[in-house]
């Protein structure tokens, strides 16, 4: 350790200060949540889950935002539509909507290229009626035979 005149270390002052000029350079991170959730709902959900990797402070802010959005085919890469894909897709789902802590989703929008279990759908869209939704996007391919739950047509907000 090479330490000058007065006993300093230079590399652990240098590491400092660019560690210090890091910091106030990525003003993202010091956003209050109030600015970076509507920021993070512009991106798909998977995107701003996977986001948190970024800061700490970041960890549960995706847990709060308004706009959830689930594209089947973000999970598929290459065209390979594998059985374990699939199931991991859905348990992403489902693990979302069970940690998602907003009071109200405002917009859900569910892409589903594959078929899946019309139990699955279901269970999505009765979760986020729940939380109040305002609008619902559902697109499923021709071939599935998916039911709506009930509580669909008594949510006052849609």
């Amino acid at each position: 350790m090479k330490r000058n005149l007065y006993g300093i270390d230079a590399k652990a002052v240098r590491t400092s200060i660019l560690s210090k000029r890091w910091r106030l350079a990525d003003g993202i991170s010091a956003l209050p949540d109030a600015l970076l959730t509507p920021i993070l709902s512009f991106l798909l959900t998977k995107e701003a889950v996977c986001a948190t990797i970024l800061s700490k402070r970041w960890k549960f802010a995706w847990a709060s935002i308004p706009i959830l959005d689930f594209n089947d085919y973000e999970f598929f890469n290459n065209d390979t539509e594998d059985e374990s894909t699939a199931q991991h897709y859905v348990k992403f789902v489902g693990r979302v909507l069970s940690l998602h802590d907003a009071f109200f989703t405002r917009k859900l929008i569910l892409c589903c290229e594959l078929e899946h279990k019309s139990s699955c759908i279901q269970s999505w869209v009765s979760a986020t009626i729940m939380r109040n939704v305002e609008e619902l996007d559902i697109s499923i391919p021709d071939s599935d035979s998916v039911s709506l739950p009930h509580c669909l047509y008594a949510c006052g907000r849609l």
